[in-house]
């Protein structure tokens, strides 16, 4: 295989249009090479030469069962290839040492990214700050206790009984902030940045309603007698039990539901959709139509798993996300036209992950307080 099809191939590879052929060439590369990949930081034209040689061996042996596709983003990742859909993204270790600040950049300061932080708002309208609050108790909503865990997950504990009230809580993450909920049923919840989830501190014995706002991963405890249903705005979301994930924060054009297990119903105004494993329910805001297409679940639920996944993104799908995440704000000088594609750690500093960024070409960053400018 010619050294200058080498990025081709890979670029196919991580946006799926490969053969079946391809893919388990590129596959069982990772396979054979992965120790190796991880063990040196070779320079760009030994990149190219080495896996170049080792593609042109591996076409010529058999294909042998297939790797999760995760992990061959991580060993292309420990490798610095560029998967250049438009024009990609230097995938690196998450080791800091491997990226430098650039001259390039103009910064008066860093900024630290996101972490677990989150308020929790009760029936009384009180404030509790649970990046604050010690492990144990940390207070009662009637009979429930309210519970902060070891590794900072918040769980609720009821009793068998039904409350005499309706008490509402609503735990919200500011920019730059994360948190887990365990609900009163046992529902576990991973709440993104710029988020917010209204619920009652114990379930109807006919139904389960939350509202969410922003972004939020769901692992529904199964109670086929009381369906769960997530109020997102315009668009509501039913199931009975299953794992799933809407993105709905304001400043995007659309409010996409993925669906990774189970089941669950898309219901708008005027449509709604039956949504099956590994698809993706995308309604636009403006007409309330529901899109049902293939979904790459680990692309979509990317931050869950702490990291940044770019998919073509422009630079302003970009920079909603580092906004977000770094809590700054984003200005523009200049017009700049491309794409990005590929994976990032998100717990890398701004100015660390922006040099990434910067090394594709045609972008430049400032940063000066807490405000971000983009500049061609």
């Amino acid at each position: 295989m010619a050294k200058n099809n080498l990025s081709d191939l890979l670029k196919r590879y991580a946006d799926g249009t490969c053969t079946d052929e391809e893919r388990k060439l590129v596959e069982k590369l990772y396979q054979q090479n992965a120790s190796e990949a991880f063990s040196k930081e070779p320079d760009s034209f030994q990149r190219q030469e080495m896996f170049s040689n080792i593609l042109q061996d591996i076409e010529q042996q058999e294909a042998t069962p297939e790797p999760k596709r995760s992990s061959i983003y991580k060993w292309v990742a420990a490798a610095g290839v560029v998967l250049s859909i438009g024009a990609g993204l230097w995938f690196w270790k998450s080791n800091p040492q491997l990226v430098n600040t650039p001259d390039t950049i103009a910064f008066k300061n860093d900024i630290a990214p996101g972490k677990n932080k989150a308020t929790l708002t009760l029936a009384d309208g009180s404030v509790v700050v649970l990046n604050d609050s010690k492990q144990g108790q940390i207070t009662k909503q009637g009979d429930v206790k309210i519970i902060k865990l070891n590794d900072g997950q918040l769980t609720y504990k009821a009793t068998d009984g039904q409350p005499a009230e309706t008490m509402m809580n609503t735990i919200s993450t500011p920019a730059g902030g994360q948190y887990q909920v365990m609900l009163p049923d046992g529902t576990h919840v991973w709440l993104n940045s710029g988020s917010s989830l209204q619920f009652p501190v114990q379930f109807a014995a006919n139904h389960r309603d939350v509202t969410l706002k922003g972004e939020a991963y769901f692992e529904v405890a199964k109670d086929k007698t009381r369906p769960f249903t997530v109020d997102a705005g315009e668009v509501d979301v039913k199931v009975l039990g299953t794992h799933f994930n809407v993105m709905a924060y304001d400043n995007e054009q659309s409010v996409k539901t993925t669906l990774l297990e189970g089941s669950v119903k898309v219901t708008t105004p005027h449509s709604s959709g039956l949504l099956k494993p590994d698809h993706i329910a995308s309604v636009d805001k403006q007409d309330d139509a529901i899109a049902i297409t293939d979904a790459d679940t680990e692309q979509q639920v990317a931050w869950k798993n702490n990291l940044f996944w770019f998919a073509s993104a422009d630079i302003h799908q970009v920079m909603r996300q580092l906004a977000r995440w770094y809590d700054v704000d984003v200005k523009y000088e200049g017009k700049i036209s491309k794409a990005f594609s590929g994976t990032l750690p998100r717990g890398l500093s701004a100015i660390k992950l922006l040099t990434v960024l910067e090394q594709t070409g045609g972008v430049h960053f400032k940063i000066d307080g807490r405000t971000i400018t983009v500049m061609p």
